[in-house]
This record gives C-alpha cells, sequence and structure tokens, in this order.
C-alpha cells in the first residue's frame, strides 16, 4: 500500500484541467479530512491497534514518531497540527498521536484541517499558476509529456529526502 499525496496528483491534474481544479481541489481536501477524522477516531478508540498498524505502513518510521510526538507535547496541538504538513512526518503519524492522547477531537480536527489545507491549496496553485504561464507560451500541449515527468521526478527527489532520509 503506497500512500497518494493529493499535492503531487492536484499538481499533476493542474496541468491538464484548470476548469475542473476548484472541484477537484475541493474533493481532495474533503477526502483528506474524512480520512484524518477516522484516523483520529480510529486511534481514540483503539490506540494499540492503530499504533501497531501504523508502524507497519510504508514511509514511517520510529524516529518521525517520537518527533512528532515531541512536538506536540513542546508546542502543542494548534502549532503541531499547523505544522505537519511542512514537517515531512506523515499526517497519519500525528493522528495516532493525537488519538492515542486522547485529544479533543473537536479541537484537533480544525487545527489539521487548516495547516493541511494551506499546503495542499499552495502546491495545487503554483502548479495550476505554472501551467498557465506554460499554456500562454505553448509549451504545455507539446511539452506535457515531459512537463509531467520532470515534476514526478522533482516531487520524487523532495519526498526522498524529506520522508525517507
Amino acid at each position: 500500500m503506497q500512500p497518494i499525496v493529493p499535492d503531487l496528483a492536484l499538481g499533476l491534474l493542474a496541468l491538464g484541467t484548470r476548469r475542473r481544479l476548484p472541484r477537484l481541489l475541493l474533493a481532495a481536501l474533503l477526502g483528506m479530512a474524512l480520512g484524518g477524522i477516522c484516523t483520529l477516531l480510529t486511534a481514540e478508540l483503539a490506540p494499540s491497534m492503530a499504533t501497531g498498524v501504523l508502524l507497519h505502513l510504508p514511509f514511517i518510521h520510529p524516529r518521525g514518531v517520537a518527533e512528532a510526538d515531541a512536538y506536540l507535547r513542546s508546542h502543542g496541538m494548534a502549532r503541531g497540527f499547523l505544522h505537519q504538513p511542512w514537517s515531512g512526518i506523515p499526517f497519519k503519524v500525528w493522528a495516532v498521536d493525537a488519538g492515542t492522547r486522547r485529544l479533543d477531537p473537536w479541537s484537533v480536527v480544525p487545527w489539521f484541517v487548516a495547516g493541511r489545507t494551506l499546503r495542499i491549496a499552495a502546491v495545487t496553485s503554483v502548479a495550476a499558476g505554472c501551467a498557465a504561464l506554460l499554456g500562454r507560451a505553448r509549451l504545455l500541449r507539446a511539452g506535457f509529456p515531459v512537463i509531467a515527468i520532470l515534476a514526478l521526478a522533482l516531487f520524487a527527489v523532495g519526498f526522498v529526502q524529506i520522508v525517507v532520509a
């Protein structure tokens, strides 16, 4: 099971379908919110099971689990969930930590939705802006495969540097 990173998917879709991008962005944000709520509640209801499953997922490392827990404890929930999307530590680590510590879901959800929405919207907006510029220069249609492959390669390099390292 490999994670689907909404930023990457929306960034690639922004290259080809800017008219439908707002609906796709909204759908991704709603899916992210529902998935986050499910992860948080599962961790609260079955903490040992959630932690056990978490440690067997791709790109989850004990170091990241410890870092997320330490950050939430030292900086608080609001700052922690605003920091999470930029931390390189997958969201599910933070959600399971918050759920197992039984942090109030009504307090957690707005912060993780805000933090993740900011990153997803920022990445998607940059991709859409680049697509608009390339479209005006007529480079998008002719070079779409090359642009998509370069975007995937850049994402992969950044992903490996941040998450896997």
